[in-house]
């Protein structure tokens, strides 16, 4: 599958690293080039809707508010990427440009909404619930039947218990346990 994405800062070369053998990054892009950028993927510059319709696009860009913002002002369809070093339960609905990354494992009837990031290491357990545009961050773990709310931020490492229901743009520090 050839693929574009929007915007690669840190997090667009991480997802660069996670996509599966068959996808093909066709081009990028960002505000400005990367000023460590070296590599032979095609730089587009500013976004621009008219540029490569026919591909699907990732927004690959961690901070959620932005990317919920860039998607609706996006022209491009979107693709999803599912790490081949990830595990995702057969039959987890995985929303549109989702991005799911090494090492993490989505369980069984959990449900990821639309551009989630289900950062590398990160644990959504079974019967889990996850909004649009949520950043589960590396090594975090959403515990079983958890309902997370679009926009929220888990940071890295911080536990989120059972049954617990985050509210929609909640921020849980890294390390952090969440406590309703």
């Amino acid at each position: 599958m050839e693929i574009l994405l929007y915007g690669f800062g840190g997090h667009g070369q991480v997802v660069q690293t996670a996509l599966p053998p068959d996808y093909k990054i066709v081009g990028f892009f960002d505000k400005q080039l990367p000023a460590n950028w070296a590599g032979d993927i095609p730089y587009l510059g500013v976004y621009d809707p008219a540029v490569l319709p026919e591909y699907p696009l990732i927004i690959s860009i961690g901070d959620n508010a932005l990317r919920e913002r860039l998607v609706n002002e996006a022209g491009h369809d979107f693709a999803t990427c599912i790490s081949p070093q990830a595990f995702c339960a057969p039959k987890v609905p995985v929303g549109e440009g989702t991005v799911i990354l090494q090492q993490a494992a989505v369980q069984a009837r959990a449900k990821n909404g639309r551009h989630v990031i289900i950062n590398a290491g990160a644990v959504v357990d079974h019967d889990a619930e996850v909004g649009d545009f949520v950043h589960i961050g590396p090594g975090a773990v959403v515990a079983s039947l958890c309902k997370i709310g679009n926009g929220a931020f888990i940071g890295a490492g911080a536990v989120v218990p059972s049954k617990s229901m985050v509210p929609a743009g909640t921020v849980l520090a890294p390390g952090a346990t969440y406590q309703p």
